[in-house]
């Protein structure tokens, strides 16, 4: 009788507090006056170490999947209570995950819990916000996905200044001093942070939203002739299957069930990849990405994952950075499907000259520090950020093997996954926020 009590008066407590926090949050979804969102549900999950998760879902349109994730990883001196803190940081995610690859140590049965950038960022103190997109809600059994036509960088970009706006709110609301957010942009993520803080510039200096940015593993604009050609083909490629009907690209959803075959029949034929295990197949998709995609078509020539150990016929045999294991349950995370007009649009963004925009990219000026992988993008991405107007540029990459062998080097994966990520990464982002 006892524990049946006990677990009545926790569930009515917690009940409660979401009741209260949902009506007392709702100032948040209003901006200059204006509504821009609605609250539709609050959980709050205790983690380790007094760090609590905060998760959202915010309606921001009349449609059934208008829907986007707001994540708050943060110290709480008491239940309910968390930190005053002068530093935060809002994450924006790439392709294939949500907001959920900068906390997938959290359920992870393979490394520890704190095991990723965002518990060790909230551990520091740093007041750390997420996004989920709103294509990273959509299910995987979607019968229709013809809603995703009209879900280009417009919109992505509107619910990022959603998602930001809301965590200035509660930040606001919650007693926190009301300074502006660090923006921290992962791949197409971070491709969002610089397009968001290009509009920012045509606001007035006085209701900006970001004081420094950190774009990691990505670039925007190329001074690389190779990397521009790479991406016009990739758009023009987008831009056929959009013709022929298919508004969404299911990287994901592949992603996903090679990582659970992996996971469940390493030994079995792969039904994706033709003549491999299925543990091949995914070590393939993780170490060897630039073959995965159509010829020419690849971010960088060496661009892939995770880095890997291959044997004397080339095929991959295991990770070097990262734990396989942990990847597996890295990857089942991923979102099932993304817009193929947001990749698209991004991607021509890189192919073409915009005038507009490369008005506004000269106008960024806030301190900026690029992140790279010497597996990923590499040092290309620097070019972008040295095309605004920041005085205040640094970088630093993980590289530990030659040049020209990039290819099996640290890679765009391993920045957030590999065993001494912290390290090697993490730490260092903390570090230059912090003084900053």
């Amino acid at each position: 009788m006892k524990i049946v009590v006990t677990f009545l008066l926790f569930f009515v407590s917690t009940a409660l507090y979401a009741s209260n926090a949902h009506r007392s949050l709702n100032r948040a979804c209003i901006e200059n006056g204006r509504i821009i969102c609605g609250i539709e549900t609050i959980k709050r999950y205790q983690l380790e170490n007094n760090i609590v998760h905060y998760e959202m879902v915010l309606s921001v349109g009349d449609g059934l999947y208008d829907k986007i994730g707001l994540h708050r990883i943060v110290k709480e001196k008491r239940s309910g209570r968390p930190i005053k803190s002068a530093d935060a940081v809002m994450m924006v995610h790439g392709d294939a995950y949500g907001f959920g690859s900068f906390i997938s140590s959290i359920d992870s049965q393979i490394v520890s819990h704190d095991h990723s950038i965002a518990i060790q960022m909230a551990a520091s103190g740093i007041d750390v916000w997420g996004i989920d997109a709103r294509w990273v809600k959509v299910p995987d059994d979607t019968p229709n996905l013809d809603f995703m036509a009209n879900w280009g960088l417009d919109v992505n970009l509107r619910d990022l200044d959603v998602a930001i706006n809301v965590a200035r709110n509660i930040r606001r609301l919650k007693g926190n001093v009301n300074n502006k957010l660090n923006l921290l942009g992962w791949s197409r993520g971070g491709q969002l942070g610089y397009l968001y803080l290009a509009m920012e510039t045509q606001r007035s200096k006085f209701v900006r939203n970001i004081k420094t940015f950190v774009p990691v593993d990505i670039l925007l604009k190329t001074d690389d002739e190779a990397i521009r050609q790479s991406a016009c083909l990739y758009s023009s490629i987008l831009q056929e299957q959009i013709d022929s009907g298919k508004q969404y690209d299911d990287s994901g959803l592949i992603l996903k069930s090679i990582a659970f075959l992996a996971q469940n029949y390493p030994d079995e034929t792969s039904p994706v990849l033709e003549g491999l295990t299925n543990k091949q197949a995914v070590l393939v998709a993780l170490t060897a990405t630039y073959l995965t995609v159509p010829p020419g078509a690849s971010y960088t020539s060496w661009y892939h994952y995770n880095g890997g150990q291959f044997d004397e016929t080339g095929l991959p045999i295991g990770l070097t950075f990262s734990n396989l294991d942990y990847i597996n349950e890295f990857a089942r995370g991923a979102a099932p499907y993304e817009p193929a007009r947001l990749i698209r649009e991004a991607t021509d963004l890189t192919c073409n000259t915009n005038a507009e925009l490369d008005k506004h990219l000269k106008a960024i000026s806030v301190p900026m520090l690029y992140v790279y992988s010497a597996g990923g993008f590499g040092k290309t991405g620097l070019y972008t950020a040295q095309l605004t107007a920041s005085k205040d540029v640094s970088s630093f990459g993980v590289k530990t093997l030659p040049d020209d062998l990039a290819a099996l080097d640290f890679a765009h994966v391993d920045l957030f996954t590999a065993n001494d990520a912290n390290k090697l990464v993490w730490q260092r982002i903390i570090r230059w926020i912090k003084n900053h």
